[in-house]
């Protein structure tokens, strides 16, 4: 890509955000009126509106608010204060000017029963919350709103689109996905398909890139937490969506007066269209790889009387991928992979004293894949035992006890117990035996095995709320492992404090420490217990955060975090010369890796409400790793730089145009030749030094999304295109180097791909 043309881009991606930073800048003045305003179970209502005389502000992500007054307020004064959802509160100012408690009650729909709000976990340093409105009209993603939450600053570019979720440069397997409070292995469907949630699903999406609260475990880089949504409880209403790749329905709605149901099924339909393509065109070849999938969710809540809530969630995903030899025969060998997994979670919650709520949350989960050809699925039909599956189970149980301690503070307690078999890969490292003819050592295969895996993790946080608008939250998590009778102990202490420095303005630090046990775990040698380490990161962080008005957020957050790896055996060996045989010697020492990654993000945010709507972010960060004793190195998702932006415009008569684009730094590419290895006779790759810092090309695509909506009396049918790639930019997404490592080719990513859409949305 050439420097004019990325100037070009850069600068229509930064343009498209200047009315949006221009609106944004609304100051306000004069003596500080602060306090915090929250639901009955005392989480906060970010973004509530505060409103006292002719002075106005809103309330941020923690429900703390800091109102300019230009001039004290007379004898009578009142607050008003008004949010979505939620009863409009109006309070008589008195002699209190700091510190003010404000709870809201949530909104009676007419007819409707008690509605009962999801309580929204205690917010990280960095949280970065989006609904469903927002998410599910961002150009090229097809609707789908994990998809656009990538977008977002803290995740590294995931190559050709595939939707890996590779947050601050840290290993995929480093994060997760939690759906209310449930650990899922896995959310997007194969190759460029969707998330396994259906966007009319999804209520809301926290993504915490780090320093994230002590109820989230086993993990040492990011969290995304999916809320599913519940039932309406005053009439049924659905929707019906159909696209190129994919048909699905969503329905919910009452079940008596205190019970509501929501449900969602897609299916794919790829395969279909691939096969009538070819017989269409007469293309034999073409249907070489055949990709199904399909996914479902239910819930059902319950409310037997005030103050209780029980509710059954079930969610489940299915990818099969067939790959066919020579689709024209007849006789043609297949060889499928498939990925499979189901959970059920059990909420209950009882109100158990003002403001103190007790949750019990048991969940269920079986996890299966496997790959497997004719011949083998012959050979195992013709057995007894055809179950070739790697095959998961997972039991699951949370109790947490949220309640008022002080008038300052409030608590939360909780106990996670989790049962995975297996749960590990427990790996025996190879023993060096005798010398080769090559001159290197010969050694037996390590050895793996399955091993059940136990944890108990009691945990405690608590947010204190101080005059001046000072906010502290310390919490504490402790993880007791278990394998094969072999226990490891971890506690990990981490602080959040957040400072209103001014009205709707927030400082805030962080630091933290998380540990993992990851999927394999190593011997050091033959005949010993297995190393139950785990995995160790420390996160810190420091930022603002500008509540500009209801609509408008800008964050900026400086951040590092420094990770250990659980360890793995590497042998120093030698050669016994007394040996007949030659026998080689040594001993195993454990080498544990190390990354460091620092950087700063920036987000500009516009809520839906505005007539345009979405965000600008650019993140600026290094990722490293090493082994002791070698030099820093840059680690594969090493991106600089990289600039998004997505806006989404209302127009008349019902049409929408939405505009996403990413301009970032090219993935390190650190091999810059080769050279001849006379003893195993062949070219090994050359690495360049690490000063050298070659990359791939510079990254940009720019997705477009048109939409239609016709509106009716039963029901609302919206249209839409989105073209992935507009521009058809060539991406260079890696290098496929000659047998010598001397003439490179590009491996292109992907070409402009639309996505056709029609969605009907019965009222």
């Amino acid at each position: 890509m050439n420097r004019a043309r990325a100037a070009t881009l850069l600068g229509c991606i930064v343009g498209a955000a200047l009315p949006a930073a221009a609106s944004a800048v609304e100051g306000q003045a004069g003596a500080p009126l602060t306090g915090r305003v929250s639901d009955a179970s005392g989480a906060p209502v970010a973004g509530a509106r505060v409103v006292c005389g002719e002075a106005s502000t809103w309330a941020d992500a923690e429900g703390v608010f800091a109102l300019g007054l230009s001039e004290t307020p007379p004898p009578g004064a009142t607050l008003r204060v008004e949010a979505k959802g939620y009863e409009p509160l109006i309070v008589a100012l008195g002699a209190a000017r700091t510190d003010l408690t404000l709870v809201l009650s949530p909104a009676r729909a007419e007819g409707a029963g008690v509605t009962v709000s999801g309580k929204r976990a205690a917010a990280g340093q960095t949280r970065h919350s989006l609904d469903r409105e927002t998410l599910r009209g961002v150009a090229g993603t097809g609707g789908d709103p994990l998809r656009a939450l990538t977008l977002m600053p803290g995740f590294s570019r995931s190559p050709y689109g595939a939707g890996r979720l590779i947050v601050r440069g840290a290993r995929e397997n480093s994060s997760a996905v939690f759906v209310d409070g449930m650990r899922v292995p896995h959310v997007f469907h194969f190759g460029l398909g969707p998330s396994v949630f259906a966007p009319d699903m999804i209520d809301r999406i926290d993504f915490y890139p780090g320093n994230y609260p002590a109820r989230y475990g086993q993990l040492t880089g990011g969290v995304i937490d999916v809320a599913l949504r519940p039932g309406e409880a005053d009439h049924w209403q659905g929707a019906v969506d159909v696209d190129l790749a994919d048909a699905g329905g969503f329905a919910q709605g009452p079940v008596g007066e205190a019970t509501v149901v929501a449900v969602s099924v897609r299916r794919s339909y790829v395969d279909g269209v691939l096969n009538a393509g070819a017989n269409w065109f007469e293309i034999e070849d073409a249907t070489n790889v055949v990709p199904v999938y399909w996914d479902y969710q239910a819930r059902v809540d319950h409310t037997p009387k005030a103050g209780s809530r029980l509710s059954l969630m079930v969610v489940g995903s299915r990818d099969d991928l067939t790959f066919l030899e020579d689709p024209s025969s007849p006789d043609t060998e297949r060889l499928t992979a498939t990925s499979h997994w189901d959970r059920i979670k059990a909420t209950y919650e009882q109100r158990v004293g003002p403001g103190a709520t007790l949750t019990i949350s048991p969940s269920l989960g079986v996890d299966t894949t496997n790959m497997v050809s004719d011949e083998e699925l012959e050979d195992a039909a013709a057995s007894e035992d055809s179950s070739d599956d790697d095959r998961r189970q997972e039991a699951t149980l949370r109790v947490e006890l949220t309640g008022p301690l002080t008038a300052e503070w409030r608590g939360l307690a909780g106990l996670e117990l989790v049962s995975r078999a297996p749960g590990v890969r427990l790996v025996t490292p190879s023993v060096p035996q005798a010398r080769s003819g090559d001159g290197g050592f010969s050694g037996r295969v390590p050895d793996a095995e399955q091993r059940a895996l136990v944890l108990a993790s009691p945990y405690l946080e608590a947010t204190g709320r101080w005059p001046f608008g000072l906010s502290v939250v310390p919490a504490v998590r402790a993880d007791v492992a278990s394998v094969d009778g072999t226990r490891d102990l971890s506690f990990d202490p981490r602080v959040t404090v957040r400072q209103s420095l001014s009205p709707g303005l927030t400082g805030k630090l962080a630091l933290g420490r998380y540990s993992q046990i990851l999927g394999t775990l190593r011997r050091e040698a033959l005949g010993e217990d297995p190393r139950v380490v785990p995995a160790r990161a420390w996160h810190y962080g420091a930022g603002l955060e500008w509540q500009a008005n209801a609509a408008t957020t800008v964050t900026s957050d400086l951040w590092l975090s420094r990770r250990v790896g659980s360890g793995r055996a590497r042998w120093t060996l030698a050669v016994d010369e007394a040996a007949d045989d030659g026998a080689a010697r040594g001993e195993p020492q454990m080498v544990y890796g190390q990354t460091r990654a620092y950087g700063w993000e920036f987000l500009l945010k516009t809520a839906p409400a505005a007539r345009v709507s979405g965000w600008l972010s650019y993140s600026l960060a290094r990722v490293e790793q090493r082994r002791p004793g070698d030099a820093w190195q840059r680690a594969p998702f090493d991106g600089t730089h990289r600039l998004t932006t997505v806006w989404n415009t209302r127009l008349p008569a019902g049409w929408g145009v939405g505009v996403s684009g990413t301009l970032a730094s090219g993935y390190p590419a650190p091999i810059e030749g080769g050279v001849f290895d006379a003893r195993a006779g062949a070219y090994t790759p050359l690495r360049a030094p690490a000063e050298a810092d070659r990359r791939l090309p510079m990254y940009h695509q720019v997705d477009l999304r048109v939409e239609k909506t016709w509106t009716g009396e039963v029901a609302d049918t919206v249209g839409y295109l989105d073209l992935i790639n507009v521009g058809n930019v060539s991406n260079t997404e890696g290098w496929d180097w000659d047998y010598r490592y001397a003439a490179p080719r590009p491996i292109r990513g992907v070409p402009v791909f639309p996505a056709l859409g029609l969605q009907v949305r019965f009222k």
